[in-house]
């Protein structure tokens, strides 16, 4: 009849969507244990290399200092500047070093052994470190393209001015053949960007026809 409620079944029909969950696996502790370690070794072999670089830099300079031609906040300024380049030179080889130093200590302990007895293959066992690894390549890459090439330039130009010659500094500024809009040809053999001169600058006028 007219005064009749409507049944449940003559409600429109409502679509339900369940978008599942996704989780990304935690690292578990065996990951921990070898993550831990191999990061402890890094560290070490990183501040050790990056150490003998200084060292030897400071020790080249350091006759510089004593004959008067730098001193010792120049040194320190140019080490500022190399540092982006120590670093990209060492975290390779600290990172080497910490995968063979830790799989060592794993191995000597029967570590490995208890692993592969309880079903965890050396791939698994490994997975840690390689993602560690790329890491610090993603480290590397942000080093080349963003703040290694700026800071060897300066680099350069601190250690020419300490040995007292031009900096040779190759960039857009430093071409050494420009035209200029007259027609002249422009050779020189380098720029110093602090200076703003040019050395051995040489001017070639072709002749009019």
């Amino acid at each position: 009849g007219r005064g009749a409620k409507p049944g449940p079944w003559s409600r429109p029909p409502v679509l339900v969507i369940r978008i599942p969950r996704l989780r990304l696996p935690s690292p578990g502790l065996l990951d921990r244990y070898i993550s831990r370690t191999y990061l402890k070794i890094a560290g070490l072999s990183f501040l050790a290399l990056l150490g003998l670089f200084y060292i030897s830099t400071f020790l080249d300079k350091s006759d510089k200092i004593f004959k008067g031609q730098a001193t010792v906040a120049e040194v320190g300024t140019l080490l500022l500047y190399m540092t982006p380049g120590f670093i990209y030179f060492v975290i390779p080889i600290a990172a080497l070093l910490a995968v063979l130093v830790t799989f060592g200590l794993l191995s000597r302990n029967s570590e490995l052994t208890v692993m592969k007895a309880c079903g965890i293959s050396l791939y698994r066992a490994s997975l840690s470190v390689v993602l560690l690894s790329l890491a610090f390549s993603a480290v590397i890459f942000g080093l080349e393209q963003q703040l290694l090439a700026q800071a060897n330039r300066k680099a350069e130009i601190i250690d020419s001015k300490i040995r007292g010659r031009p900096p040779r500094v190759f960039d857009a500024l430093n071409r050494q053949w420009v035209v200029g809009k007259e027609g002249a040809i422009y050779r020189y053999e380098a720029f110093d960007p602090e200076q703003k001169e040019l050395h051995r600058l040489t001017i070639y006028q072709p002749g009019a026809n």
